[in-house]
């Protein structure tokens, strides 16, 4: 993600070649992030969305959630609590351990 100062040099750029009259969307990643965390407003959200980037990994997220669900007897608030927990229970520690597995993995 590039800094406020890397994305202005690359607006001048653009505008440089003969761009500057075109549309963009700024977006301030990080305060998004603090936004969805707090959720504000009368519309509170709801909807979480992942994009898997690798039809394998949406496979096996969805068999995993699926396994879940049905264990919980299709209770939606236990099954989303479940998995919930098993992200709070990952600590830093054990996520840094994860990534040292995956970097050191041969290609999938």
């Amino acid at each position: 993600m590039p800094s406020i100062h890397a994305a202005i040099e690359y607006l001048k750029a653009l505008e440089t070649k003969g761009r500057g009259q075109e549309t963009v969307h700024v977006v301030m990643v990080e305060q998004e992030q603090r936004e969805r965390i707090k959720n504000p407003g009368p519309r509170k959200k709801t909807k979480f969305v992942l994009q898997t980037d690798d039809p394998m990994t949406f496979s096996q997220f969805h068999a995993e959630r699926e396994r879940i669900f049905k264990r919980c007897g299709m209770q939606k608030s236990i099954a989303l609590f479940i998995m919930l927990e098993g992200w709070r229970r990952m600590t830093d520690v054990i996520i840094d351990k994860f990534i040292a597995l995956e970097e050191g993995a041969p290609d999938r």
